[in-house]
């Protein structure tokens, strides 16, 4: 699988978050237009912004917004919180309190945002996450990250003719995208005897 069909993942993902945000607020009836122009209101909560992908993710979510399909039915408002659990649930308690619709998320931890996403949803707002947490009551959209760490690691590995060493670079600790991305990893590298890892070093997802 290449970096460009990853994109087109990513940009499938993102079309799902809002679509099914839009789609359940509608279906359900628990969606109440909070905006003074009679939109849907719609939190778009990032975590992590130090590499490109967090850009293109707000970016495109952003022109989504304006596309005919949603520009008169839904207002998105974007915050960043940083690599910070504690920022994001603060952020989104707020989101809650302005009236939110929707709270669409990136979690920087898939059970620290457990409470405020509980929280969310009993105030009847649609919460969809992409990548996912443990809390039932949120709408989980993402990539298979073990199986996708795996095919990226033969790829590698068959590279090498099956031999040799390698240096893993992980992203965020603790987020489960790249714990599950390591997970197929390794899987990888278990099942090539040729294959060593020599160090695991913590990348952060910075694209420098």
């Amino acid at each position: 699988m290449s970096i460009r069909t990853l994109g087109r993942l990513r940009h499938v993902a993102l079309i799902a978050l809002m679509g099914i945000a839009v789609s359940i607020g509608f279906a359900t009836g628990s969606a109440d237009a909070k905006t003074k122009d009679g939109k849907y209101l719609i939190y778009y909560s990032m975590s992590y912004v130090g590499n490109a992908w967090q850009t293109e993710a707000k970016n495109s979510l952003v022109a989504m917004s304006k596309t005919a399909a949603y520009r008169d039915r839904v207002e998105v408002r974007v915050q960043a919180s940083g690599a910070n659990a504690q920022r994001q649930i603060q952020q989104m308690n707020a989101m809650i309190q302005a009236g939110a619709d929707a709270i669409l998320a990136f979690p920087i931890s898939p059970t620290a945002l457990n409470g405020v996403i509980r929280n969310a949803c009993k105030k009847g707002v649609v919460v969809v996450v992409i990548n996912g947490v443990s809390e039932p009551c949120a709408y989980i959209v993402k990539i298979e990250g073990v199986a996708f760490g795996k095919r990226k690691a033969q790829w590698v590995i068959d590279q090498m003719g099956g031999k040799g060493n390698l240096v893993s670079i992980v992203g965020v600790p603790g987020v489960s995208y790249s714990e599950d991305h390591e997970q197929g990893v390794q899987e990888a590298v278990a099942a090539s005897p040729g294959v060593t890892v020599v160090a695991n070093l913590v990348g952060m997802w910075d694209q420098s």
